[in-house]
């Protein structure tokens, strides 16, 4: 019997947060649950240097309450800083129902659907799929030049597969790149490094902190750690 919602995105949204909660604010954490799904609000909405776009496509990571999240760490509740949506999108892998992620000024709203079947895919979205080698990083030209499709039957079907989960958007504009769900997270802990190097922390005393790990890529801390 399946988990009608994936264990390891409920405790990443939950410890998310806790861990990135605005802890001046006397609201709650409030968490909700029906036969539709789990909904986690956290009060607070995204520090000030933080865009949407950097949040659900985790590019970079600022630590709002440092302390908390070196003591989620080392309790093994949460793993990496950087890799929390990813996480909690590649739990939802095979499932037609995706979680969802939004924002406002005073609160951050995660919404885990109960699991449904996988959707179906056309032919050209498998021949496009089985192109993702794990960890591999597959653009819209690579469909065009190996599967001879054209850009925007290319850029169709790479939409299509975003949309149904099965593969993970990693940048935007023209270098657009993909993933797919199951490797984004290994290939963003591959990145920061996590575990083998140390990492270095910009601080500003008026507002979070932004970590950069030393290799020069945003985000991640094996030592603070989320």
């Amino acid at each position: 019997m399946h988990e009608r919602i994936p264990e390891e995105a409920f405790r990443e949204a939950v410890a998310n947060a806790l861990v990135h909660r605005l802890w001046d604010s006397p609201a709650n954490v409030q968490i909700s649950m029906n036969d539709r799904g789990v909904k986690i609000v956290s009060p607070g909405g995204l520090p000030s240097d933080l865009s949407y776009d950097e949040y659900v496509e985790d590019r970079i990571s600022v630590l709002r309450n440092p302390i908390i999240a070196n003591v989620f760490l080392r309790l093994n509740y949460i793993e990496a800083f950087g890799t929390g949506v990813a996480r909690i999108r590649a739990a939802y892998e095979g499932s037609a129902a995706k979680p969802k992620f939004s924002v406002t000024e005073n609160a951050i709203c995660v919404e885990l659907p109960v699991v449904t079947e996988e959707v179906a895919l056309t032919d050209d979205e498998k021949r496009a799929l089985a192109l993702f080698e794990e960890g591999k990083e597959v653009s819209r030209r690579d469909l065009e030049s190996m599967l001879g499709m054209s850009q925007t039957k290319a850029g169709r079907v790479l939409k299509s597969l975003a949309d149904k989960g099965s593969i993970y958007r990693r940048a935007g504009g023209r270098s657009t790149t993909y993933l797919r769900a199951s490797s984004a997270t290994k290939k963003v802990k591959k990145e920061l490094g996590i575990g083998s190097e140390g990492l270095s922390t910009a601080a500003s005393s008026a507002g979070p902190r932004r970590v950069v790990c030393r290799r020069g890529c945003s985000s991640c801390l094996r030592s603070l750690g989320r």
